[in-house]
């Protein structure tokens, strides 16, 4: 197994504490941005939460009335329940500083709580989960006698100083307790676990709470299901407590979060639908040229129909229509849908209704406007899934029909005027894109475009496709691998390409790329750009872990998990790796069966045989000082692509699984262009 030149970087390691185990990084839990209620809503204070709802519907639960919607700002006090629904989330902040993020479908109780501020006296916050999500930033204490704790049905989890997240399934009772940063003491009367971070540790029934496993993240392509699921080349069990999100099929594209066994044995804790299968589809859209009852021909272009494809009615020769569908292995592309391009600004998404009122429905966050000509469902209440349809005239949205969905049914479509594109905002919605979104060439803020693709359990809107709604050119664009390049031909597919083309460095034949560009008045395609979609060619899916180091001899890495890594000549070892290092190492998996490093951080570097820890700080904020370190050290890293932060090293797999790089913004760290290069 070879590797590119990988990013080695040694962060300082924290002394230990005898008995405990290693710090370790963690996928970092999804904590929503909070804005502070800053003296307007909920009066917050040591007996008074605040709660403001993110998405969706929080409700809660009285005596009389049964669950009962909360406003956008609530107040909570001790004794209260509340849930969040689906496609819902919630965050609750402390008179202390600490903040609790509810995800979908989540119930909890507050069942103590004296959220003194540090100097006022000692804290207690217990929450009792019923079920669902949690995540948790705990505002640091070292004064003997704070307690914040969570609850569950199997057992809790006390912190003083961390981040940390707890998923309960109310039918199996099986909790995890999954640490970013810090450490969590995990117990119930069977036992106790001392988890930090990097590591969960997973409660069953009456069972002791189990020994802490390194967690691993990542995402690529699922090309197996069942008992086991191959996703970006890696194979992960699943059992009765595996979270399945949006029912992925082989050859889409699934983000992964799970825990490595002590014998190498991966464990899928959650599996998430990203995109239904990228590869070797297109988009294109242009005037109607011919219409027959197997082929249309579109902008120059032959397109087939078959049975399965959604033609929307009414569609003469001489329209303007977006085509979407498969380039098959010939080369010739099929139809999925063809859809007429509206003078108006039709939109059509899905979501939880959240308020109604008389002229005024509120949708996924969305005010919606009703009239007397709108079909309405009989018996939709707040708290329904349901799609709603219709147009955006002078920026209010009109609907035209609002119907119940089952759930799963979580497509969106939208036209609008692109507001903003860093991050995207289109018609006053933001929206989420990644490398598997497809984009028109040439949009910019202020143009009209078609916005289609998926919102996701956090209800957020990830695209699938953005094109111009309206252009002098018809455009295209698909994601295909690369048979050729001089000339280039994708997927079957010739494709020109001029002075103008931009095209990345280092595609080669294998390499899976995205073409966008124009369609020329005889039916040709010119690129206008061609964009590597792998940081190396041939990846099927990228993966952080945190693991440890079996055994060094000479450029050979030995580490639990993974087969042995061989890094090249001039690669070298950071010093200080030796047998039984904690490392979190990024890796690859390329689809010839090789691995490529990416980045590898020395965690923990153990101790020299016979020597003793010094005493004091032992990581995990167990020390005397009030510093609230966290164990670990300390890595820069860019955030955003813009914002320079310096973090916990537990901290670091989880910005890079949102995206952030190793190094100062600007600094060419941790392949900060994007490129498969070797920086």
């Amino acid at each position: 197994l070879e590797s590119k030149q990988p990013n080695l970087e040694v962060v300082e390691s924290p002394e230990e504490t005898p008995g405990e185990a290693p710090a370790a990084p963690v996928a970092e839990a999804q904590f929503a941005v909070f804005i502070p209620f800053s003296g307007i809503g909920p009066d917050i204070n040591t007996t008074t939460a605040g709660l403001r709802t993110t998405q969706g519907v929080a409700e809660i639960w009285t005596e009389k009335e049964g669950w009962q919607p909360l406003g956008k700002l609530a107040e909570l006090r001790v004794g209260e329940r509340i849930r969040t629904l689906d496609y819902s989330e919630a965050v609750v902040m402390f008179n202390d500083g600490s903040q609790m993020t509810l995800a979908p479908g989540t119930e909890i109780e507050i069942t103590e709580m004296m959220a003194n501020k540090r100097g006022e006296g000692l804290r207690t916050i217990v929450i009792n989960q019923l079920s669902g999500s949690t995540s948790h930033e705990v505002d640091f204490r070292n004064d003997g006698g704070s307690r914040y704790e969570v609850l569950t049905p199997s057992g809790s989890g006390r912190a003083r100083g961390t981040e940390f997240q707890v998923n309960v399934n109310p039918d199996s009772q099986e909790s995890q307790f999954l640490v970013t940063e810090g450490r969590v003491e995990v117990n119930n009367p069977q036992g106790t676990q001392y988890v930090t971070g990097g590591q969960m540790s997973v409660v069953q029934g009456d069972e002791p709470p189990g020994q802490p496993y390194f967690v691993i993240i990542g995402e690529g392509e699922v090309t197996a299901t069942g008992d086991s699921w191959t996703i970006g080349g890696q194979t992960f069990a699943t059992n009765a407590s595996t979270v399945i999100i949006g029912n992925p099929q082989v050859g889409d594209i699934a983000a992964v979060v799970g825990y490595m066994l002590p014998d190498g044995t991966l464990v899928a804790a959650v599996i998430t639908l990203l995109h239904e299968a990228p590869a070797n589809q297109f988009s294109l859209s242009g005037e109607v040229e011919m219409i027959d009852t197997t082929a249309w021909q579109v902008a120059g272009q032959s397109i087939q129909v078959d049975a399965n494809t959604e033609i929307a009615p009414g569609i003469e020769v001489g329209d303007r229509v977006h085509v979407r569908g498969l380039v098959q292995t010939d080369g010739s592309l099929l139809a999925t849908e063809i859809s007429l391009i509206d003078e108006g600004q039709p939109f059509e998404f899905v979501g939880i209704v959240t308020a109604i009122a008389p002229g005024t429905w509120t949708i996924a966050g969305i005010d919606v406007t009703v009239d007397e000509n709108t079909e309405i469902d009989d018996d939709i209440e707040i708290g329904d899934l349901v799609r709603a349809e219709g147009y955006i005239i002078d920026g209010s949205w009109l609907a035209t029909e609002i119907s119940l969905v089952d759930d799963g049914e979580n497509q969106f479509e939208l036209t609008g005027i692109v507001e903003n594109m860093d991050p995207w905002y289109v018609a006053g919605v933001g929206l989420t894109v990644d490398e598997f979104t497809l984009i028109d060439d040439g949009i910019a803020v202020g143009d009209e475009v078609v916005a289609t693709g998926r919102i996701l359990a956090d209800g957020s809107w990830l695209a699938s496709e953005i094109h111009l709604r309206e252009s002098n050119e018809h455009t295209f664009s698909f994601i295909g691998v690369v048979d050729s390049i001089d000339p280039w031909v994708v997927s079957g597919t010739e494709i020109l390409t001029d002075e103008e083309t931009e095209i990345d460095d280092d595609i080669e034949v294998g390499s899976l790329v995205r073409v966008s560009g124009i369609i020329l008045d005889d039916g040709a395609l010119l690129a206008r750009e061609i964009e590597d979609l792998e940081a190396t060619s041939g990846t099927s899916g990228c993966f952080t872990l945190t693991t440890v180091v079996v055994s060094v001899s000479g450029n050979q890495l030995n580490v639990a998990g993974l087969p042995p890594l061989t890094l090249g000549d001039d690669d070298g070892f950071p010093t200080g790796i030796t047998s039984n290092t904690t490392i979190t190492i990024t890796i690859c998996m390329n689809e010839d069966g090789s691995i490529t490093v990416i980045t590898i951080i020395i965690i923990i570097v153990p101790p020299p045989p016979g020597s003793e820890p010094p005493p004091g700080n032992g990581g995990g904020d167990d020390d005397d000082d009030d510093d609230d370190d966290h164990g670990g050290g300390r890595v820069t890293i860019c955030h955003k692509g813009r914002n320079t932060i310096t973090v916990s090293a537990n901290a670091v797999p989880a910005h890079q699984a949102h995206g952030d790089t190793i190094g100062a913004c600007g600094s060419g760290g941790d392949d900060d262009d994007d490129h498969g290069d070797d920086d």
